[in-house]
């Protein structure tokens, strides 16, 4: 009996569902083309096309990616169908954000990746906007908990070094001696991206003086196989009594601990980044004190200088050059 009565209820919840979508393509509506990239890529699309349909006030239709099942978005969203299409009259790849939607137009909009006019750190001022994209990207299952010290001022800090999924870098990642404190590769394509280590070694200097050289706690997220390399370099060149490095021990890889990393580093009061779209999101769905990201660079031979960063101390943004 009580087998048969989960399948009713299965079968009557499987109905609603499709009534409820099949009632929504009455109108027009957006979902978002599939993206070849990496999970900050995918999210990314998901905020705009999500943003899309907020500032419209049009239906939104999910499409699931890789990793995307380990979010409350999976569950809670109106999932697409391709069989959807045939009830619309047009469909509009967006590749910027109209003026003015129709509803009635019954059209439907596939934001595309590249789409030209949302910028996320810019709609998630919208608060109720930014309340709703925590709770899709919020975790479906319990995640562990990165290891902390609570006893001290606790910073995640992100470091991209390529070298699997993105090729290798080829600037000249330490050139500056700490006491003077005044194929395209993957660096080259995207500077702000992959940051030099002088980047993320002068940021923590400069987060140590911010917070009076109290104790930090620094927790290394890489895609790199030997993080605890990276932390050795770091350690011996800051050389800072108030300053302790920890990461994962073993299995780190670009592919492997992704969503985990993900929620980890939203675990941090303090954040010290590059510019991926991966390191973008961990900032949007966090509640860090302080972000620290690069904002402009430049060459100098084979140094790549990030030569101004920014600074968004909760509600308010400052600049150092």
């Amino acid at each position: 009996m009580v087998k048969k009565q989960f399948f009713l209820n299965l079968f009557l919840f499987i109905v609603c569902f499709f009534s409820l979508a099949d009632n929504q393509i009455g109108t027009s509506a957006v979902t978002y083309r599939h993206w070849y990239g990496r999970l900050g890529d995918k999210l990314l699309l998901y905020i705009k096309a999500r943003w899309f349909s907020y500032y419209f006030k049009i239906p939104f239709f999910y499409r699931p990616f890789q990793y995307s099942d380990e979010f409350m978005m999976h569950s809670k969203e109106l999932y697409w169908s391709e069989n959807y299409r045939k009830n619309f009259k047009k469909i509009i790849t967006a590749k910027s954000v109209p003026g003015a939607i129709n509803p009635n137009d019954r059209i439907l909009y596939e934001v595309d990746y590249y789409i030209s006019n949302i910028q996320v750190f810019n709609v998630i001022q919208n608060q109720e906007f930014h309340n709703l994209i925590k709770a899709m990207i919020a975790p479906a299952k319990p995640v562990p908990l990165v290891p902390r010290q609570n006893n001290k001022h606790c910073v995640a800090l992100h470091v991209r070094k390529g070298g699997g999924y993105d090729s290798s870098l080829s600037s000249q990642q330490i050139y500056r001696v700490l006491e003077k404190a005044s194929p395209k590769l993957a660096d080259q394509a995207w500077p702000l991206k992959f940051p030099p280590d002088q980047y993320y070694l002068d940021q923590i200097v400069k987060l140590s003086e911010m917070l009076n050289h109290e104790p930090l706690y620094i927790y290394l997220f890489t895609d790199d196989q030997d993080p605890g390399s990276i932390a050795d370099r770091y350690e011996k060149y800051l050389n800072k009594p108030n300053i302790t490095f920890a990461y994962r021990q073993k299995d780190n890889h670009h592919e492997k601990n992704v969503v985990e990393d993900l929620f980890g580093i939203t675990q941090f009061d303090y954040y010290i980044r590059g510019d991926s779209h991966f390191a973008q999101i961990a900032d949007v769905i966090g509640n860090h004190k302080i972000v620290i990201s690069p904002k402009n660079y430049k060459w100098e031979g084979n140094k790549l200088i990030i030569s101004e960063v920014n600074v968004a101390i909760k509600n308010s943004i400052f600049i150092n050059t």
